[in-house]
């Protein structure tokens, strides 16, 4: 995998993770005045932090292990 490739799935990892995180704390905001869309932001949001982060953990490793180096 080209280190392009490899920068934009950490571009939107950190996006997908960032914008997870703002909706749930939307949906905690929303909350107090409406329960169902308090809870769809608090889903999305969810669902958004854990994709995120699935991208992260995906993708793989460019430097090899420290024996490997020498």
């Amino acid at each position: 995998m080209n280190p392009e490739q490899i920068k934009r799935r950490e571009y939107y990892g950190l996006g997908t993770l960032l914008g997870g995180i703002v909706l749930v704390f939307a949906g905690i905001g929303c909350l107090l005045f409406s329960l169902l869309v308090g809870l769809l932001l608090l889903g999305l949001g969810a669902a958004a932090a854990i994709t995120g982060l699935l991208v992260l953990h995906r993708i793989p490793d460019v430097v090899g292990q420290p024996d490997e180096l020498w």
